[in-house]
């Protein structure tokens, strides 16, 4: 009656799709009405409401991971040469990998040298640590930062901020 009363032009076929279609969604009524909701007049008279657009993307990101791993290569006689390789992962606050950022990090332990470069489409950039002569002990990575325009980095949401790998 609310309908046929705001609008007198509408037919009953009308004011019938106009109220099923308007009603609010109750998991505890489906299947067990037509509707599979509760009334609501109030969006029946004014027509539905949109939905809500969906959530703008936070742009924020953080270390989903660093591996690790050694490369030797030998020069001279007796002596090898090893460096270590960490890869570090950037993932966004929906755990999918960023573009484009620049990670800044730096090697302890063995080698004592700053790095930083850009993670490719994969979220991924592998970085280098300095060679060290006949080598015997630890590779240690740790990320100081991550930018990138437009993006807010979050070391508490980082999965790890450092690894090590022993030679």
């Amino acid at each position: 009656a609310l309908l046929a009363t705001e609008d007198p032009g509408l037919s009953n076929e009308e004011i019938k799709a106009g109220i099923l279609n308007s009603v609010d969604l109750m998991p505890s009524l489906m299947g067990k009405t037509v509707s599979e909701g509760r009334l609501n007049a109030y969006s029946a008279l004014i027509g539905p409401i949109p939905p809500l657009p969906p959530p703008e993307p936070s742009n924020t990101m953080h270390v989903g991971d660093i591996s690790m791993s050694i490369t030797d290569s030998k020069k001279g006689k007796k002596n090898i040469f090893t460096y270590a390789i960490a890869t570090i992962t950037i993932l966004d606050a929906d755990d999918s990998p960023v573009e484009g950022a620049s990670v800044f990090g730096h090697w302890s332990g063995l080698t004592s040298d700053i790095d930083s470069g850009l993670t490719a489409l994969n979220g991924k950039v592998s970085l280098n640590s300095d060679q060290q002569k006949n080598a015997n002990g630890t590779f240690t990575f740790t990320v100081d930062d991550v930018t990138l325009n437009a993006w807010t980095y979050d070391p508490s949401a980082n999965i790890e901020h450092s690894d090590s790998i022993m030679k």
